[in-house]
């Protein structure tokens, strides 16, 4: 992406204290996943510096049989980490089950902002 024009704003990491076993035995369990930060603009919305670097959430029991799944509580802290205002647009490029919309939804209502999600999923 970097290569495409977007800047690499930051590496968040999510340490999952729960985390899954893997059926993989020849490598360690992965207890933690990177977050890129990738922004189109050096004039963004990102609030660089103001929250930590590893955020410590827990994986979130979830109906779907999805390999993918991550919890409403992760978006709640990416999305705390930018300035909202009306009519801003959040990107899902791989969509899954929906948890990004469905937390954009959640603070739509509570804030009563005009925020909207878009979300792409390949289909089979």
């Amino acid at each position: 992406m970097v290569k495409d024009g977007w800047f690499l704003e930051d590496i968040i990491i999510w340490y999952k204290p729960n985390h899954m076993p893997s059926s993989v035995k020849d490598r360690f369990t992965n207890t933690y996943e990177p977050i890129f930060v990738l922004v189109k603009s050096k004039d963004n919305i990102y609030q660089k510096g103001k929250y930590p670097k590893v955020v410590e959430i827990p994986l979130q029991q979830t109906p779907w049989k999805h390999t993918a799944v991550y919890p409403e509580k992760l978006v709640w802290e990416m999305l705390e980490r930018v300035e909202l205002k009306d009519g801003d647009l959040i990107l899902d490029p791989f969509a899954g089950t929906g948890t990004t919309a469905v937390v954009v939804n959640k603070i739509r209502n509570l804030t009563g902002k005009r925020i909207y999600s878009i979300m792409i999923e390949k289909g089979d």
